[in-house]
């Protein structure tokens, strides 16, 4: 396992990698980042705080999403919902309370509590219009949970 701070080079690389999946985090540009890898994963952080994961696929953390609040693939679920996510289950329509209609099945959903704070990231099983209609069944794939040890 091996950590050391991102180049200038990385950094911009890393920022534009949450811009082509349209999170805007500028602070990221103002911060030294350090990265660490192990087993071909890698996970970003900033103030021993992490940002990103990348293995191999690239996703934002949990604490990224809650500080930065995105407006859009969010995916609201209900207070029983929570502890079952976090404990290692798939997200089943049933726990939905709200979700953005423009998510597309494989799409990288952004999972919060009611109280609005992130909890997972997740990639859709079906088309939000899909998942509403039937509201049964596996809406979404967990590949990131808060407080998870993630490599």
């Amino acid at each position: 396992m091996s950590r050391h701070v991102v180049s200038k080079k990385e950094m911009r690389e890393l920022y534009g990698r949450l811009k082509d999946i349209g999170l805007e985090a500028p602070f990221i540009t103002e911060n030294q980042i350090e990265v660490e890898e192990k087993k071909g994963k890698k996970l970003y952080y900033i103030s021993k705080i992490p940002i990103a994961l990348e293995a191999p696929e690239f996703y934002p953390t949990v604490e990224l999403l809650d500080a930065i609040k995105p407006g859009f693939k969010n995916i609201t679920i209900d207070n029983g919902a929570v502890p079952r996510i976090l404990g290692g289950a798939k997200l089943f329509a049933q726990g939905i309370v709200e979700m953005d209609m423009g998510i597309k099945s494989g799409d990288t959903v952004f999972i919060r509590g009611l109280d609005g704070r992130y909890i997972a990231v997740g990639k859709a099983s079906l088309d939000a219009d899909k998942i509403m209609e039937t509201r049964k069944g596996p809406a979404a794939e967990i590949l990131l949970r808060g407080g998870q040890e993630n490599l």
